[in-house]
């Protein structure tokens, strides 16, 4: 069957832009196979072949575009501000009146000899700037994610100046920071701490590695703040006592039963509990094993 070829306006269909469309159909489909819009550019050269392996056809043509090595250029006005002396600017300020008949006559004197100094000490430049062509894609987001390899040495030293910092507070007070027991850990989304920033500290002369996980007052912690290896530390060490407190059911009572169970287990999954707040399901629901053990 023969293709058949269309042309239209974009601007027919509610668009101000003044756009041709060009379809390529096949009657006996009934439906559009190919598509080519153009913004106000004439296409020459229009050209459709069948090639008989796809309800496809090869569209070529010539198609006319600016060339993308030319960069725009841009007269901008500005002052360098950082080249006033404060001094000169200074005793020109004495200079000015401080006797006025009225606040009208105050605010058009200071707002016409203001700017004068400001003339004066920063004077109006214009220079010609090139910018490069817009990329909708790269955002202000974009930019941020971006790593700055040139400042993780500057943070690695100053943790390790606070940290010493904390060592000498504590010596103070009679306190000890044992650095060979000091534990580092890098936490962020997973693509802030892929690739880490930095892979160690030093802290009084001892090199310390990051760690996965690291302890905290008995709660492990991960890089993420999943808390799923304190979970599973919690159900493990839940379930031994358990198991351990009901090999001597048969020799203790029921009183006796209870204050070990609150002792080595219900006192464990109450410490620090709120940290777990929004954690996933899934986590939640395997603590939640546990407490059946506890009644039986």
């Amino acid at each position: 069957m023969a293709t058949f070829e269309s042309h239209a306006n974009v601007s027919d269909f509610g668009d101000d832009e003044d756009e041709e469309c060009v379809l390529f159909n096949e009657p006996y489909k009934g439906h559009t196979l190919d598509l080519v819009i153009t913004n106000s550019a004439p296409l020459t050269n229009l050209q459709v072949y069948d090639l008989g392996v796809s309800d496809h056809k090869v569209i070529s043509m010539d198609l006319p575009s600016p060339s993308s090595l030319s960069k725009p250029k841009r007269n901008i006005c500005f002052r360098n501000l950082k080249n006033i002396n404060p001094e000169l600017l200074a005793a020109d300020f004495q200079h000015l009146s401080t006797h006025f008949l009225s606040a009208d006559e105050a605010v058009d004197y200071y707002n016409s000899h203001l700017s004068s100094l400001l003339d004066l000490h920063a004077p109006v430049k214009t220079r010609t700037v090139t910018f490069t062509r817009s990329a909708p894609w790269f955002t202000d987001g974009v930019t941020l994610l971006k790593p700055h390899p040139h400042s993780h040495p500057h943070q690695n030293q100053k943790l390790s100046t606070c940290l010493e910092e904390i060592k000498v507070w504590m010596e103070h007070n009679f306190l000890q920071l044992n650095s060979s027991e000091t534990e580092a850990i890098l936490v962020g989304t997973p693509h802030q701490i892929k690739p880490p920033s930095i892979t160690s500290i030093t802290f009084s002369g001892t090199n310390i590695p990051l760690s996965s996980t690291v302890t905290n007052l008995g709660v492990k912690m991960d890089s993420q703040l999943t808390f799923e290896a304190h979970i599973n530390h919690l159900c493990k060490t839940s379930f031994y006592h358990l198991h351990n407190i009901s090999k001597l059911h048969p020799i203790l009572t029921l009183s006796d039963a209870e204050k070990l169970v609150h002792a080595f287990v219900s006192s464990r999954l109450e410490y620090c509990n709120a940290l777990l707040i929004g954690i996933p399901r899934k986590s939640l629901q395997r603590l939640q094993t546990v407490h059946p053990k506890l009644c039986s």
